[in-house]
């Protein structure tokens, strides 16, 4: 499945650890916690906002 066959995840929150390729991404939202698939790629990585490609979807992730 390519990125841009994946579905599109927007939500704001925070990374509980670094991001690393292969493992899970742990994203705490305001509603409680997401555990993603593995990370297969990191698209962006900004004080603002991280997106990351996982075997499922791709995440864009809003910082606060």
């Amino acid at each position: 499945m390519t990125a841009s066959t994946k579905p599109e995840i927007h939500l704001t929150g925070k990374l509980l650890h670094s991001v690393q390729l292969g493992c899970p991404a742990l994203i705490q939202e305001p509603d409680g916690y997401r555990r993603t698939s593995a990370v297969c790629a990191i698209l962006l990585d900004t004080q603002e906002a991280t997106v990351i490609e996982t075997r499922n979807s791709v995440y864009s992730i809003q910082k606060v």
